[in-house]
């Protein structure tokens, strides 16, 4: 995820609808503005906007030529990027002062100390906190967890939008042990590729169930390393 391209979408001149839609798809981007390989499905899922409307909206970014696809990622997806110079600007909004309410005027006779100050002397009142004393915190980007859950959606070819709230945390489950389980990205799809060589279901077109890529997944692992067609990291 990068803050600076982020910043730059808030600040842009789109509907909203648009600049929604393209938040989704910045919150994968590099601090380049590139990189960007979110699914269709995926979008739809955190944003709460049919695949459909996400296509529908996405085209329209494509023809004002603020996303601009340039590759193809390993998963099949289209890998896009920011441009920039497409991205107009909304003018600053215009505010009466600084937007804050006006601090009261000191009544004669009063100290505009808080108590606290008053008990302190004046050394430790003139005392600033060094810099970079506070560390911000912040949540980091489960981009990780994005790539899988899209990998797991399309492998078993379902729209999320459609899913019911108990099978959405069957997935996020699902994806959150594989990322405990330290997976790498692919993982999902190198295991598609296995359950349909190996797996008399598969070898049928059937998809699995959850349960049965839990059952299957270390045995696929196993066979993937022995036959160099599943790269464990």
């Amino acid at each position: 995820m990068s803050v600076k391209a982020m910043g730059l979408v808030w600040d842009a001149d789109l509907p909203k609808d648009e600049k929604f839609i393209l938040l989704a798809y910045v919150d994968h981007a590099d601090h380049n503005g590139r990189g960007m390989f979110p699914s269709v499905p995926l979008i739809a899922w955190k944003t709460g906007y049919t695949e459909r409307g996400v296509r529908k909206i996405k085209s329209r970014l494509i023809e004002k030529g603020v996303l601009v696809e340039y590759g193809t990622s390993e998963y099949g997806t289209p890998i896009y990027r920011l441009e920039l110079a497409n991205l107009s600007v909304r003018k600053e909004r215009e505010l009466k002062g600084n937007g804050r309410p006006k601090t009261p005027e000191p009544r004669a006779g009063v100290s505009e100390k808080t108590p606290e100050q008053n008990d302190k002397t004046p050394e430790q009142n003139d005392k600033t906190p060094e810099r970079g004393s506070a560390k911000p915190s912040f949540k980091p980007s489960l981009n990780l967890s994005d790539q899988l859950f899209a990998e797991l959606v399309e492998f078993l070819d379902v729209n999320v939008t459609l899913a019911t709230p108990k099978t959405k945390r069957l997935y996020e489950s699902f994806v959150m042990d594989l990322e405990d389980a330290g997976e790498p990205p692919g993982a999902i799809m190198r295991f598609g590729r296995w359950w349909h060589d190996n797996d008399w279901r598969g070898q049928k077109g059937q998809k699995p169930t959850l349960d049965q890529m839990a059952q299957c997944w270390n045995q696929a692992k196993r066979d993937g390393t022995q036959k160099r067609v599943m790269v464990i990291e």
